[in-house]
């Protein structure tokens, strides 16, 4: 598959509001979100002039915002700028965005080399980008400033196939073993085999080897998710005893950034500083 910008487009603006909702969708959903907004924490500072790209409803605009930062939002739909500007308003943060760009992630054209402390780019948009992620990580570094960070977070490919075994074995039923074999073969996932999805899912390994070829250091990276896919069912409304879970995501945590367990979220979170 190559990358077809109309087909992202076209796909996120029918999207809608699930984008805003998926992050509370089961535990793992949560751990997930909790683990992004760790590193947020960690890496943007107050004042940082941040790219969100790819920001979709606002999720993480949200966080920023309230962490002080002053944010252009890019996204490729303007279904989702709106939704954005929205989620954004009511949550009071509008005063902290700078202004809304429809862009694509793959071309940041728009923007000066060197434009911003800081680019976060979570939830997927360089998945999206399939054979051009290689534009859409340069692009992000480009408009980074030397010294600066790049958040972002791709689909992990053994991560995805683990959480979904289930509905795959049903597509195997339904299809042939192609459902399986395809996406983990080539790491690429076809919208037949996945309600409209078009996304490149990435290995630890193969993201390790892009970045290599790029003009950045890796500072970290991480598994979205690890030990709370073992028990979902376990973990349903444990987020409503705190000392629990902040106990647990303190594990969860360190256990996400070990070796073993990068290719074991549904997505895997790179830190990267630009050269």
């Amino acid at each position: 598959m190559n990358y077809d910008r109309s087909h992202t487009e076209a796909f996120y603006d029918a999207y809608g509001e699930r984008e805003w909702v998926r992050f509370e969708q089961n535990a793992a959903s949560r751990v997930g979100l909790a683990i992004h907004l760790h590193y947020l924490q960690k890496y943007i500072k107050f004042d940082d002039v941040v790219l969100d790209i790819g920001a979709g409803p606002g999720r993480f605009t949200i966080e920023l915002a309230r962490m002080g930062a002053n944010i252009t939002v890019g996204d490729i739909s303007n279904v989702q700028l709106e939704l954005n500007k929205k989620n954004v308003s009511d949550a009071g943060f509008e005063s902290r965005v700078r202004k809304r760009v429809q862009c694509d992630i793959v071309d940041l054209s728009v923007f000066p080399d060197q434009t911003f402390d800081a680019v976060v780019a979570f939830g997927g948009p360089i998945s999206y980008a399939l054979d051009r992620a290689n534009d859409a990580i340069r692009e992000c570094l480009r408009v980074t400033k030397r010294g600066g960070r790049v958040l972002f977070s791709v689909m992990s490919r053994l991560g995805a196939l683990r959480h979904f075994f289930p509905a795959v074995i049903s597509l195997v039923d339904t299809v042939g073993f192609e459902a399986l074999a395809d996406p983990w073969e080539s790491g690429l996932l076809e919208e037949r085999f996945s309600a409209g999805h078009r996304v490149r899912l990435f290995l630890s390994s193969e993201l390790t080897a892009l970045l290599n070829r790029q003009p950045c250091r890796i500072v970290e990276m991480s598994a979205s998710n690890f030990l709370g896919y073992a028990g979902e069912n376990v973990l349903e409304n444990r987020w409503l005893d705190s000392e629990f879970w902040n106990a647990f995501l303190k594990i969860e945590l360190e256990a996400s950034r070990q070796p073993g367990a990068l290719d074991g979220g549904t997505h895997i979170i790179a830190v990267l500083e630009k050269k």
